[in-house]
C-alpha cells in the first residue's frame, strides 16, 4: 500500500498549517521519495513568490534525480547512509 493511497498529500515550500493558494501537481502525481521506496501526491507551490522546482525540493530535504522534471528523489537522511 503507498502513500497515495492513503491519500497522503505533500505540499512544497509552505509550512504544514499554510494551504499553497496557487499548487500545481507533480507530473500526474506520480512522484517516488527514495528512503524505503514510496510514491506521494505531491503539489509544487507556485505562488507569487515561487522557487524552481528543484529548489523547492532541496528545502524539503529531497534531492531530485535529474536536473529537470525529475520525479524521483532521495532524502537527505538516504543519501547520508549510504555516504
Amino acid at each position: 500500500i503507498s502513500f497515495c493511497d492513503l491519500c497522503l498529500h505533500v505540499q512544497l515550500d509552505h509550512p504544514p498549517e499554510v494551504m499553497c493558494c496557487n499548487p500545481v501537481s507533480a507530473f500526474d502525481d506520480d512522484f517516488t521519495v527514495l528512503k524505503i521506496i514510496h510514491s506521494v501526491a505531491l503539489d509544487f507551490c507556485c505562488c507569487t513568490t515561487v522557487q524552481t522546482h528543484d529548489i523547492q525540493l532541496l528545502r524539503a530535504h529531497w534531492y531530485p534525480a535529474t536536473i529537470t522534471n525529475s520525479w524521483t528523489t532521495a532524502t537527505f537522511h538516504h543519501l547520508d547512509h549510504f555516504h
